[in-house]
């Protein structure tokens, strides 16, 4: 738990695993030290997508319009500015209920984590989801730095970096290149 602390005074973006115990009085005053926002996801009875989408949009007062996918989600994440500071801290404890219930919506939502810590870091501002729980979950190593690009498995093909799909005109699905002088050819996208 004293290394949670310290990542969050030290303002290092990214998702992070806390243990078995996380002290959540503890990460608000880091949190308010550090001058960042503060917010806990209560994960007894999140089980499944829908109850954790619940959950977040509790927890952070989203508004009533809040979409409850996963892209409303990311796009809540990104626009916490109701939140006091310049950076949040997001603590979601215990996170075993969903990683035993439905671990799909674990992989997923851990992705939607990574995608928004990347985003606030490129905008110069922390974003630290604390997580804990009674054992590390999978796909939650160590410490290490937010991922980029397309992590979502419902990102699409060609999406931008931080999963958001591109939008693409009917039949653009190559690229036009020239085979010889004046003549045109398609080539499909790899």
């Amino acid at each position: 738990m004293a290394d949670a602390v310290k990542l969050v005074a030290g303002r290092r973006s990214g998702v992070h695993w806390a243990g078995t115990a996380p002290d959540a009085s503890a990460l608000r005053r880091a949190a308010a030290a550090a001058g960042l926002g503060y917010a806990r996801i209560a994960g007894e009875g999140v089980r499944d997508k829908a109850a954790l989408l619940e959950a977040v949009a509790g927890a952070l007062g989203f508004p009533a319009y809040f979409g409850r996918n996963w892209d409303a989600l990311e796009d809540g994440l990104r626009d916490l500015s109701w939140l006091a500071g310049d950076g949040a801290v997001l603590l979601w404890t215990p996170v075993d209920p969903l990683v035993e219930a439905d671990p799909d919506a674990w992989r997923v939502a851990l992705d939607v984590l990574r995608d928004v810590a990347a985003w606030w870091a490129g905008e110069g501002r922390p974003f630290l989801a604390v997580l804990g729980g009674a054992r590390r979950p999978p796909g939650l190593g160590g410490a290490r730095p937010p991922r980029r690009g397309r992590t979502r498995p419902d990102a699409g093909r060609g999406a931008r970096p931080g999963g958001r799909p591109v939008r693409r005109r009917a039949g653009a699905r190559g690229v036009r290149r020239r085979s010889a002088p004046g003549r045109a050819s398609r080539k499909p996208d790899a």
